[in-house]
């Protein structure tokens, strides 16, 4: 799957409950969790509904409480995993039982979660807990745009700076450019 495809998903609301997100374009995985974040994300109800995990300094308990627990007074609840080591050929931390609990909640995602984690270093498709996570989720390869890609975005971008009339920001920064 690509941006593209992640994108056509948020945008008619068919998300998975996992995404393994990977691969070097920052900038478009960030902009993809802002555009979640934005759509879907009731801001009464952020505190219980969102979570942002960081997989290299919190705990796997800590994981595991955010995957195992349900949306609060919303459709669905979100779970950021920022830099995940669970997909790579080697560097895994869970103990053997954490990675077996993974790879079951991977296998039975609550389909009222959305999950992404998120990594970015290149996966091993053939490990177990990537498996898993095909079966019922989707990888997402954060390639750089090619550049047809990236003219299509950067016009759309454009377009919507205009229709909000932020035309005055965009004259000004055009002008940094060309000094």
């Amino acid at each position: 799957m690509s941006y593209k495809e992640l994108s056509q998903d948020i945008k008619k609301n068919t998300l998975k409950p996992v995404y393994l997100i990977y691969g070097d374009e920052h900038y478009l995985t960030e902009h993809l969790i802002q555009n979640l974040h934005k759509t879907y994300v009731n801001p009464a109800y952020e505190e219980f509904n969102y979570t942002v995990i960081d997989a290299e300094a919190d705990t796997a308990d800590a994981m595991f409480n955010a995957l195992e627990t349900l949306p609060f007074f919303e459709d669905r609840k979100f779970v950021i995993i920022r830099n995940t080591p669970y997909f790579k050929a080697q560097g895994n931390p869970l103990s053997d039982h954490e990675n077996e609990r993974l790879i079951n909640y991977l296998s039975t995602p609550y389909e009222s979660n959305c999950v992404l984690f998120i990594t970015e270093s290149n996966v091993d498709k053939r490990k177990k807990t990537t498996k898993a996570l095909q079966k019922t989720g989707s990888l997402v390869d954060m390639k750089k745009l090619d550049s047809r890609e990236f003219e299509k975005w950067i016009t759309k971008k454009i377009k919507i700076l205009f229709e909000n009339n932020y035309y005055d920001r965009f004259t000004l920064f055009s002008a940094k450019l060309s000094i």
